[in-house]
């Protein structure tokens, strides 16, 4: 059986109120219509929990750093481990999502890291915080890899692209549970142990929301659903005798060995650096070179989140009516290079308004840029094998490892040493670089890409 036209052919139906489902300990039908998007929702709102345990610190990272007493490039080693037992972590709560169910390997990870954030809060030396860092990162981290599993499942005829955008919400509530109620309340609870018990308490509502309206698929209708459609055909092709080249385009396997592709993901590390450092380290830039208070800091990096949020729906829309995403990227990442440079040359201590002329711009065009991103990689990847887009995105994957090892150990050394204005210019050539990246894009300049089937 397979699903078509977001059923599964041979299963019967829903009946009841849309409510009904909380009656059922889990769904043994494939949800369709408004229960569907409900439970997207659902699931998005879960990761949000994760979104916030990676930039839990941003706009009090400056407090964290007086209180023990150590240097931005001490905190960024300190924090590696918990990078690397993130990987594990997908890893090992992947394998229980398919075993035993997504809802398992989400609500006991969120259930669990309410623990752990309470530790963290409470932590009486640094050696215990990030004890207790490294082993939540390994449990809250590798949730994605269920959390993935888990909107593929009930929209898999949709693609993994669209299963991303919806990804980028959780980014957003993860920014509001940090920067948004950091803005709120550093002002009357300064230091970084307020924003912790703040972000349990959060993180507590979040997890007996989930706990209360998400049901996971039964096995059975899991089963049901065709997953890994690649497997499925290299298997028939093998059985017809293809040659082992074609059996590669048809399985996916062919996306490793097509060098744009891999062109495509390098982009996103150039790009993904410099979204990085704006995500992680913007609040304590603000502070630390320029003098701004650090819930005022808080403020300005969330709205520049927000604006950058919005704007991707817009970008999105251009994008999808014109056509020509490869222009669009280029010129998103070129000028965005630009504001990036000139806030690099902004004198110590300018003034917020000033700033924020720069930094609303670098917001909006980093939003304008992922989703568009996305949406190439998945065209470049089908027309090399239609079968090969989640590999493909597996490789954009090692990118993002890639990057977030480099804003956790080059950015502390090159800001202590150097300075932040040299690291700020230094994303600026990156970002700027991803217009060599995408040229690799087998996309038409300025002719409409879905001019071609015409």
């Amino acid at each position: 059986m397979t699903v078509q036209n977001d059923t599964v052919q041979g299963v019967k139906s829903r009946r009841g109120g849309f409510w009904s489902y909380l009656k059922e300990r889990e769904l043994d039908y494939f949800p369709t219509g408004a229960l569907r998007w409900w439970l997207v929702a659902v699931i998005t709102i879960a990761w949000a929990t994760e979104q916030f345990a990676r930039g839990r610190l941003a706009p009090v990272l400056v407090y964290f750093l007086q209180d023990f007493n150590i240097s931005l490039r001490t905190n960024g080693l300190l924090h590696l481990p918990g990078v690397v037992a993130s990987g594990f972590g997908a890893y090992v709560l992947g394998g229980i999502a398919d075993r035993y169910g997504r809802r398992p390997a989400i609500i006991w990870p969120m259930a669990i890291y309410l623990l752990f954030m309470a530790g963290l809060a409470s932590a009486p030396n640094l050696t215990v915080y990030f004890v207790l860092s490294t082993i939540g990162a390994f449990v809250i981290m590798g949730m994605s890899a269920a959390v993935n599993a888990a909107i593929r499942d009930v929209i898999p005829q949709t693609g993994r692209a669209l299963a991303y955008a919806f990804m980028t919400l959780a980014w957003a509530a993860g920014a509001f549970m940090t920067l948004g109620v950091g803005a709120l309340t550093i002002h009357r609870w300064p230091g970084w142990r307020a924003q912790l018990w703040i972000g349990l308490i959060i993180a507590f509502f979040i997890t007996a929301f989930i706990l209360i309206f998400y049901r996971d698929l039964s096995a059975r209708i899991r089963s049901l659903v065709v997953v890994s459609r690649e497997e499925a055909v290299e298997a028939e092709a093998k059985v017809l005798g293809f040659e082992a080249r074609e059996i590669d385009a048809i399985s996916g396997r062919i996306v490793y060995r097509t060098m744009h592709i891999w062109m495509i993901c390098v982009c996103l590390f150039f790009f993904g650096v410099t979204y990085g450092t704006f995500a992680g380290y913007l609040p304590t830039f603000l502070t630390q070179y320029h003098g701004i208070e650090p819930g005022r800091a808080a403020k300005f990096s969330f709205f520049v989140f927000v604006t950058g949020g919005l704007a991707a729906f817009v970008s999105g829309w251009i994008s999808d009516r014109t056509g020509l995403r490869k222009l669009l990227l280029s010129i998103f990442a070129g000028l965005n290079g630009v504001f990036i440079i000139a806030l690099a040359f902004m004198p110590k201590g300018s003034s917020p308004g000033t700033l924020m002329c720069l930094l609303l711009p670098i917001g909006i065009l980093c939003g304008c840029f992922y989703c568009n991103w996305c949406a190439i990689l998945a065209e470049n990847t089908e027309e090399v094998s239609p079968y090969g887009v989640g590999r493909a995105f597996g490789m954009a994957g090692i990118a993002l490892m890639l990057q977030g090892l480099s804003d956790t150990l080059v950015l502390p050394q090159v800001v202590e040493r150097l300075g932040w204005p040299v690291w700020i210019f230094i994303i600026g050539l990156t970002c700027a670089s991803c217009v060599f990246w995408i040229s690799f894009a087998k996309d038409p300049w300025f002719r409409s890409k879905f001019a071609k089937a015409v």
